[in-house]
């Protein structure tokens, strides 16, 4: 882990940096979300003790004050449409940076009226506005991507097709501030009443405080005096609507209680008119005891009739309400008439209130919730038995009625024993009795309730004022943080990726501690080589030194001081430009040097390089042999070097793996062991051709040339696999490429200049051929 750490350093430092400055950059452009709050006390006692009868005879009241139903009604469309319209609040204003874009409320230097031709198309359209003077402006909207300009006066209208723009300035401009209001953009935006419906919608948030019937009303917006002032006009348009439901109610109860008293004085006049016509055409003065007795006893049970048919009326037009009612908005009846039933009256309560709960539950839940399903249940149930009730209630009316229709006959046949003068003046009596009495009756209604009407008070009133609490979002620290530590992560996960799918292998002990063969040497990396036999320019180079540390390693491999028959060395690569035949060179040259007897055969018949690394002529070589063209004698050349010689590949063949299966390899293999101490062969990458697996069933040594370029531990697994079919030869790893630095040698990734590189293409036998080779600037 502290090597990937150091191999990934500047990653591991770059990217969090790279991502806190994003994330700067990020948290810079949010916008500064504020919050306001305010209080509300719902159902305050503030009456006088007269007006609690009243009141209890006015509907549901009670399900009314409902502390559900009210954070409902606070949250509902019509409530915020028209804090909406009574707020003006349709129009945007922004001031343009270059970096973001800020909101604005009341402080622009000037306000807009629009009138808009096009609301579908000018609505959250914004409109850039460029003041050009102290009375002039100039203004830009794009509109179906074309790109529209207008021109226009302060406190003049400017029309165009989609508009008509009245800017008025909020102050005058002089030479103190027209210099700031010019080089300033301005922007403004003219929204629907639907967009900032739900705008305030989507930030408004109502909470009941625990065990109280307070209610927390708290507003997010991009502009902090604007919350303010929304809370300010709901909590006035909010206390209104309470005390406007209870008018309502005491309206239409009164509206009732006129209509019946007109019909009452109708009726009134009517009567006191026939009787003084009756008395006067009969020349009645008064009547007598005994009539007056039987008439009292009349007047008595058809005023009792009265009332009952009254009482009848008003309980079926409460078994309409409770067949019919599914808006849970409609009002039950008044039926202060049933005033002494406190069963019925409690029950209808209830039904009103179940009514109220599923329409809050509704907007609350989906409308197939089965919760709604069981209070629509439990609502069916209550109906049945309301309906029931009632049904039973007009059973004992009409009996009632019954009753009183038989004791009215009776003394109806005592009255009609009367004369027939006074009978007249009896009947008309009665029935001018009866509708005084109704008339009393219903004045004291009418009476008591404008005396609750006069009392009405809003059932809401606000605690606590809106405050505005400043900013309370984002938290741009906190995503500075977020951005870093994603940065850190990001890093990590990307290092932790390198490492186990891309890291390269960059010195010689990573090679020894990934590798199961055993690492014989690390070759250094050198830049702007002239000469690719280094160990003959620079005899105290560490590269040289790097190439005695490979003689000296090879005894650890296997026979290398026989003095019988030479030590065969066969040297590839698993990929072609990793330095195999570099190192052949050196390694040849290093032990020529040691009086060894040293030759080197190229058997690399795709792509030669040894005559090139060596400068020899490639006219006769290897191919020549093996064709049987030429004896061995004659391919052999002598090197510059002392006690090293060169076969070189010579001509390259149609069929250099087909030849390097021949007879005649092993009998020249043969032959040379005889008359030198090292015979290094030269092959192709084995992870392309076979030729060196079948070359190493011949050798005593297999080195394996690793390049930092190429070097990895997914592909030394791959290398190894390979190396572990052949057990009969002795394997040895050598690293190229190595970076140096003061204390030891490092591998680079980033090192892609070495020496040479195969291609492979057309152009050859068996689909190979080769990029550049040595030249005057090559680097190893």
């Amino acid at each position: 882990m502290w090597r990937m750490v150091k191999k990934n350093i500047i990653l591991l430092i770059s990217l969090p940096i790279l991502f806190y400055a994003i994330g700067y950059v990020y948290t810079y452009r949010l916008t500064d979300i504020y919050g306001a709050k305010m209080q509300l006390l719902l159902k305050q006692q503030d009456t006088y003790d007269y007006q609690d009868p009243i009141y209890k005879g006015l509907g549901a009241y009670g399900a009314y004050m409902d502390v559900r139903n009210q954070i409902r009604i606070l949250q509902s469309r019509d409530i915020i449409e028209e804090v909406v319209e009574r707020m003006d609040a349709n129009t945007s204003y922004f001031i343009k940076g270059r970096l973001k874009k800020k909101e604005v409320f009341g402080t622009l230097p000037f306000n807009a009226e629009a009138d808009l031709f096009n609301p579908s198309g000018i609505q959250e359209n914004p409109i850039d506005i460029y003041v050009v003077d102290e009375q002039n402006y100039r203004g830009t909207y794009f509109l179906n991507e074309t790109e529209h300009k207008f021109e226009g006066v302060f406190e003049e209208p400017t029309v165009t097709q989609d508009f008509s723009l009245l800017l008025t300035r909020n102050y005058d401009f002089n030479e103190g501030n027209i210099d700031r209001v010019v080089n300033s953009d301005y922007q403004i935006v003219f929204h629907s009443n639907d967009y900032m419906i739900r705008h305030f919608q989507s930030t408004l948030n109502v909470e009941n405080l625990e065990y109280t019937s307070i209610l927390e009303v708290e507003l997010t917006d991009d502009i902090g005096m604007r919350a303010k002032v929304f809370l300010d006009t709901l909590a006035a348009v909010f206390v209104n609507h309470s005390q406007q439901s209870q008018l309502e109610i005491n309206q239409n109860t009164l509206e009732n209680i006129e209509k019946q008293i007109s019909e009452v004085q109708k009726i009134l006049i009517k009567i006191e008119k026939e009787l003084l016509k009756y008395k006067k055409d009969n020349d009645i003065i008064e009547l007598t005891k005994e009539e007056e007795t039987y008439f009292k006893q009349y007047v008595a049970f058809t005023e009792d009739e009265r009332e009952l048919n009254y009482m009848l009326s008003s309980v079926r037009l409460l078994e309409n309400y409770i067949r019919t009612s599914n808006d849970e908005r409609l009002l039950p009846p008044s039926f202060y008439v049933l005033k002494d039933d406190e069963y019925l009256r409690s029950q209808v309560n209830e039904f009103y209130n179940l009514q109220l709960s599923i329409s809050d539950k509704v907007y609350n839940v989906s409308e197939d919730h089965p919760t709604v399903d069981k209070m629509r249940d439990e609502l069916v149930q209550k109906r049945k038995d309301l309906l029931t009730y009632i049904k039973n209630l007009k059973l004992a009316i009409e009996s009632q009625l019954a009753e009183n229709s038989k004791l009215i006959n009776r003394y109806k046949k005592e009255v009609q024993d009367i004369p027939i003068s006074s009978q007249g003046v009896d009947n008309i009596r009665r029935e001018l009795d009866v509708n005084n009495k109704m008339y009393l009756f219903l004045l004291e209604k009418k009476t008591n309730t404008l005396i609750a009407r006069a009392g009405i008070i809003p059932q809401v009133q606000v605690v606590e004022k809106a405050v505005s609490e400043g900013i309370i979002g984002p938290e741009k620290n906190k995503f500075k943080l977020l951005f870093l530590l994603a940065g850190v992560v990001t890093a990590f996960i990307l290092a932790l990726i390198r490492k186990i799918f891309f890291e390269r292998i960059e010195n010689a002990a990573e090679l020894a501690d990934a590798s199961v063969y055993s690492v014989i040497g690390g070759i250094p990396y050198v830049k702007g080589l002239q000469n690719p036999v280094v160990v003959e320019d620079n005899p105290k180079a560490h590269v040289t030194e790097s190439f005695r540390t490979l003689r000296s390693n090879l005894s650890f491999l296997g026979k290398t001081d026989d003095a019988e028959r030479a030590a065969i060395i066969t040297i590839s690569s698993f990929f072609p430009g990793e330095g195999k035949t570099f190192c052949s060179a050196n390694l040849a040259t290093i032990l020529a040097r040691s009086d060894k007897k040293v030759i080197i055969v190229d058997f690399d018949m795709h792509k030669p390089k040894v005559h090139k690394t060596l400068g020899l002529s490639n006219a006769k070589g290897i191919s020549n042999f093996l064709s049987k063209k030429m004896d061995y004698q004659e391919v052999v050349q002598s090197n510059r070097v002392e006690n090293l010689d060169v076969i070189t590949c010579g001509p390259i063949p149609p069929n250099p793996s087909e030849l390097i299966l021949k007879k005649e390899v092993k009998e020249l293999i043969e032959e040379l062991s005889s008359k030198y101490d090292f015979i290094i062969l030269d092959t192709p990458p084995f992870g392309l051709l076979n030729d060196s697996i079948e070359l190493s069933k011949i050798s005593d040594i297999f080195i394996t040339v690793l390049n930092t370029k190429f070097a990895s531990n997914r592909g030394l697994r791959t290398i190894e696999s390979i190396l572990d079919k052949n057990q009969d030869v002795s394997v040895g790893m050598v690293l190229n490429g190595i970076k140096q630095s003061k204390l030891r040698y490092y591998y680079s990734k980033y090192t892609y200049k070495y020496s040479y590189r195969y291609s492979y293409g057309s152009g050859y036998g068996y689909g190979y051929g080769y990029g550049q080779s040595y030249g005057e600037n090559e680097e190893q």
